[in-house]
């Protein structure tokens, strides 16, 4: 509920009815602290109750018993008698229509206050009902341009370019989105946060979403949206074939996405298949003496071992220095072949 205001005069204290409050005694003893303190809290109360003046409960019955308005004040019961007869007396109080009522209960209203408070419930209620509505017919309470929580209710064609307040053309939308797409059209908007950024569009979320794709049409080739005619007539029957032709290209992009995952895997098929070849190749020129020029010699286990740890070029270089170092009388006694390779590789620190 919310806060109803009153006012006060700073000059109350001066006029008549004060003055006689500041005298006023009961059973020979001063009362005036009590009578303004009542005075109060009844004021208080008829601006909660909201019926000009009148104590009048929720249900829209007054308050006819002073031990009701006793019970509401949290006073005794004797004590508000002897308050409100006082205040009868001086016309402080009324009685009309059985209710009790604050006497030109205008000059203690804050007009100004009520109309914002109205205003405010207006709008209040306004945003709910919109909410519900969109709520009603299945949307989720979050934006439906970034995902976070929504807070505010957008109209795909802005109000400013003749967008209805229809269902079909509301949206649950945050701040800072409806802030950033203010009086645009809905593709203008989606094409802008691609360069904005901080929009923090989430565009997988927006094509996944049918009612906006009503009013849109993504290509994704050029990562354009383009507007589509909407109208109250045709917005339901667009949405089925809206709904299938997206379908059909988040199909497309789904086959393109996997001919290219399909076609690296070949590339990466083929490519291992050359380093395979290369590699038996080069094996079957060293069996052959080819490489080696007749005079290294490895077996299988260590031409596969030295392949494994070498590359083909660092390979190759090798058994030529072995191989020259053997023809020009320079053999290596206390060590293999495959031991000598493996040794120059590492002090070169070439090592795979």
């Amino acid at each position: 509920m919310a806060d109803i205001w009153i006012k006060m005069m700073v000059s109350m204290f001066d006029g008549m009815i004060f003055k006689k409050v500041k005298r006023a005694k009961i059973g020979g003893e001063s009362c005036r602290d009590k009578l303004t303190a009542v005075w109060f809290e009844l004021l208080a109360l008829a601006g909660k109750c909201n019926h000009g003046g009148a104590l009048i409960g929720t249900d829209g019955i007054p308050f006819t018993d002073l031990d009701d308005i006793a019970i509401q004040l949290d006073r005794d019961e004797d004590e508000l008698k002897l308050c409100m007869a006082f205040y009868l007396k001086e016309r402080m109080v009324t009685i009309e229509d059985d209710a009790y009522t604050i006497t030109n209960w205008r000059v203690y209203q804050n007009v100004d206050g009520m109309e914002k408070i109205k205003e405010q419930t207006r709008k209040r209620v306004a945003d709910h009902r919109a909410r519900q509505r969109l709520l009603s017919i299945g949307k989720s309470d979050t934006c439906v341009y970034c995902g976070k929580n929504a807070d505010t209710i957008d109209h795909i064609i802005p109000r400013s370019k003749n967008g209805p307040d229809e269902d079909w053309n509301l949206v649950l939308c945050c701040k800072s989105c409806n802030s950033s797409k203010k009086d645009k059209d809905l593709a203008t908007f989606l094409n802008d946060s691609f360069y904005y950024t901080t929009q923090g569009v989430d565009h997988e979320l927006v094509r996944s979403n049918t009612k906006l794709m009503r009013f849109v049409k993504y290509d994704f080739l050029s990562k354009r949206y383009s507007n589509v005619t909407v109208t109250d007539g045709n917005a339901l029957e667009e949405e089925g074939d809206k709904e299938k032709e997206l379908e059909k290209d988040i199909d497309r992009e789904n086959d393109r996405a996997f001919n290219q995952s399909f076609q690296k895997e070949i590339d990466n098929l083929i490519h291992l298949s050359t380093e395979l070849s290369t590699t038996e190749d080069t094996k079957r020129k060293m069996l052959g003496g080819e490489l080696g020029k007749g005079v290294v010699f490895l077996s299988n286990d260590q031409m596969d071992d030295l392949l494994d740890k070498l590359s083909l070029e660092e390979f190759n270089h090798y058994v030529s220095v072995v191989a020259d170092c053997i023809l020009n009388g320079k053999p290596f006694k206390k060590k293999t072949h495959y031991q000598a390779i493996l040794d120059m590789a590492m002090a070169d620190r070439k090592v795979i």
